[in-house]
């Protein structure tokens, strides 16, 4: 066969097997590419479909996360809220008290006034109930519903700052892996 396309292409039988080398290396590296190719395109879409796996993965998380953040805002919303009640409740209280006392001492005698500029000794009828402040004069009073207003404030706001002491290390336990 060879000898046969060699005579009718006049040439030599060894260039008809140089030539048929060459269409058939050709034929071998086209085919070579194509598998080439059609390997880059499977290898591109394993990736491609690896890399969508891992962004629905990382989205189905995210929206979890969001989720969990959203539910973890509402209830600190509710706490929130729950201390501001109880701040204005401990308030209205605290007013309250304030006004029955301001009655009180409205009733309360004025200290009197001394030339030395010291307090006359009590009568014989206080004598043996101091400690009580059922005769403080009014203000001596007004001065200590003063400090214990001011306390009160104090007493709330450390309250206050334990609860929320507590509700951070609270939720950081609560979040921690």
């Amino acid at each position: 066969m060879w000898v046969s396309i060699a005579k009718f292409l006049g040439v030599d039988k060894a260039v008809v097997f140089l030539l048929a080398g060459l269409i058939g290396a050709a034929a071998i590296g086209y085919v070579g590419w194509r598998l080439y190719d059609a390997g880059q395109e499977a290898g591109r879409a394993e990736v491609q479909a690896k890399w969508n796996e891992d962004k629905a993965a990382k989205a189905l998380e995210y929206a979890a996360l969001v989720s969990k953040a959203r539910a973890n805002e509402q209830a600190m919303n509710a706490r929130i809220a729950a201390a501001q009640q109880e701040r204005d409740r401990a308030a209205q209280d605290r007013a309250d008290a304030e006004r029955r006392i301001d009655q009180l001492l409205r009733e309360r005698p004025e200290r009197p006034a001394t030339v030395s500029g010291e307090p006359p000794p009590p009568t014989a009828f206080q004598a043996g109930t101091f400690g009580t402040g059922a005769f403080l004069y009014r203000e001596d009073g007004e001065f200590l519903r003063w400090e214990a207003t001011r306390a009160d404030l104090i007493r709330e706001r450390l309250i206050e700052c334990y609860a929320w002491h507590d509700a951070v290390i609270g939720e950081s336990n609560e979040t921690r892996p």
